[in-house]
């Protein structure tokens, strides 16, 4: 007996793209076909894509909803979001804290949104305050997403006792991954081993703020690479921000493409392990790079072939991943803004030497960061229906 019906809906793996009719009882999913024969209540999903909730990797609830306390941005060239933030730190209660991360929790899940991840800022004179108000909001909403806690010290740890035992703290607390941004420490090294040595003694991942800024003179991004190599923390370790990769010449970004190469293997290596392979039968390995990214995806898929399903590059430079782009296999489409004249032209060259399936995309009236409202929302549009176009297959029986 079923208890509800949503009619008309794709699915991925379906047959031909066909709309299937899903039924649920108790709460889970009893069964997907054509034409359920059911008198239960129903949906009409008019042919729209159902498919897993969304996945927010990194976000700040616990600073989320602040605009109207900091001071406005004095300068592009020369941010002090840092200092801006931890001015208005001091108001940061328990309750607080609540309040403002609640109404951006509950709009994630209005959006479809089902497993986030939140990093959690310790830094005196918040503590772990933000644990405990992020805690309360895991179990009040345990029914609808799945809330991570990731715990990191923001304005350094090496040094900062203060830091550490609130880190030590928040873990104990249910942190059940640990962060931290080396970029704002006086000792980088000293804050990524700190970060790796609490996460093999609880057992947990890491999630690091590696590289933000503009000068590649010095970078993290190797030292976090070989310590998740020397301790076998592979597939428990991220990095997020990174724009200095954007300024490295094309030889140093070509070492991070073969990384991202090697990621890939071991992704496709562990989902082979698997016995039952019927969850992972239809994923597909897709790369999106933006900026010089899209040239390292560009290099990394040329030496993988057919494991990678396809790529988007968004504003990027191809250009840059040279005789790479002659062995390219994988679908690839180039998004480019229409006031980005430059980079127009050096796609348009990249293009023409891709010997792929491939597309070019200028998106009219956008500059090179997509800022104008509306244009990143068109990217968004192109590269997710290209990736469900390439990255979607029928499962071995056409089913």
């Amino acid at each position: 007996m079923l208890d509800y019906v949503i009619r008309n809906a794709r699915v991925p793996g379906a047959a031909n793209g066909g709309a299937v009719d899903i039924g649920f009882a108790k709460g889970k999913i009893a069964a997907i076909e054509p034409r359920l024969v059911a008198d239960s209540p129903s949906y009409d999903a008019q042919g729209c894509l159902c498919c897993g909730g969304l996945v927010e990797t990194h976000i700040h609830l616990d600073k989320s909803r602040i605009i109207d306390r900091c001071t406005p941005e004095p300068s592009r060239d020369n941010p002090n979001h840092m200092k801006r933030v931890a001015a208005v730190k001091s108001g940061f209660s328990v309750e607080d804290i609540y309040n403002r991360a609640k109404i951006t929790l509950e709009n994630c899940i209005k959006q479809g949104t089902t497993r986030i991840r939140t990093h959690a800022e310790i830094d005196l004179p918040v503590g772990t305050k933000c644990i405990e108000a992020l805690k309360m909001l895991q179990q009040e909403y345990a029914w609808a997403v799945d809330l991570e806690i990731c715990a990191f010290a923001q304005e350094g740890l090496a040094n900062v006792p203060e830091a550490d035992k609130a880190l030590v703290e928040a873990i104990e607390m249910g942190a059940t991954s640990i962060g931290g941004a080396p970029n704002y420490d006086t000792d980088h090294p000293a804050h990524i081993n700190r970060v790796f040595e609490l996460a093999r003694e609880y057992d947990i991942h890491v999630d690091l703020h590696i590289d933000s800024g503009h000068d590649p003179a010095s970078m993290d991004n190797m030292l976090v690479a070989e310590l998740t190599e020397q301790y076998k923390y592979g597939g428990r370790v991220a990095m997020g921000h990174m724009t200095k990769v954007a300024a490295l010449p094309p030889d140093k970004q070509k070492d991070i493409a073969r990384r991202l190469a090697d990621a890939t293997r071991w992704v496709n290596e562990r989902a082979d392990r698997i016995a039952d392979k019927s969850h992972v039968r239809h994923l597909t390995v897709g790369y999106f790079g933006a900026s010089t990214g899209g040239a390292a995806a560009l290099v990394a898929a040329a030496e993988l072939g057919a494991r990678v399903g396809a790529v988007v590059s968004r504003g990027g430079r191809p250009d840059l991943a040279g005789e790479a782009l002659g062995q390219v296999k994988s679908p690839t489409l180039l998004i480019v803004g229409g006031l980005d004249k430059t980079v127009i032209e050096l796609n348009k060259s990249a293009y023409a030497r891709l010997h792929c399936e491939k597309e070019l995309k200028v998106v009219p009236n956008a500059s090179h960061l997509f800022e104008e409202p509306g244009t990143l929302e068109e990217v968004a549009r192109l590269a997710a229906e290209w990736f469900r176009r390439h990255l979607e297959h029928e499962d071995e029986e056409g089913g």
